[in-house]
């Protein structure tokens, strides 16, 4: 977190506090996320790198916990789409760009939650739980995305 914003205050916040989702709008609109005919795309690439494992799962959901993540995910998008990319001339930047889009799917497609309360991957694999014989609480992934009664 230290390197991703480029402060030490990073250092002594207790892991629960340490960033929103909001904090990675704002550092989206920093000038080294800014994609130019100049950007460095080594960088550019390890930067979302880094921001991608400290998003981990988004933090803890609220109201409006969806459409931020949205935000997020839009920002890197619009990033991602500033790319030229036009064959081999580029390995950084298409490299910075698979990165971009990886992270932007990943927020999406499982970050973001559902608009039935779950995730994405829940809504999809819908859950069946169940008490084994030994009396534990055991849960079903059905991968047709249809729940059998």
């Amino acid at each position: 977190m230290t390197l991703l914003f480029n402060d030490h205050k990073y250092l002594s916040i207790s892991s629960s506090q340490l960033i929103t989702i909001d904090d990675f709008s704002h550092l989206l609109e920093d000038p080294q996320f800014i994609v130019k005919h100049d950007t460095d795309y080594s960088k550019l690439k390890a930067l979302v790198e880094i921001l991608d494992i400290a998003f981990d799962d988004g933090g803890v959901p609220g109201n409006d916990h969806s459409k931020r993540v949205e935000r997020v995910g839009t920002a890197l998008k619009d990033m991602s789409s500033k790319i030229r990319d036009t064959g081999m001339a580029s390995l950084e930047r298409t490299e910075a760009k698979q990165v971009i889009e990886l992270t932007q799917f990943r927020l999406q497609f499982a970050v973001a939650k559902g608009r039935k309360g779950g995730s994405v991957l829940e809504q999809h694999f819908l859950k069946d739980q169940f008490m084994d014989k030994e009396g534990k609480k055991q849960t079903l992934l059905n991968f047709g995305g249809l729940r059998n009664k």
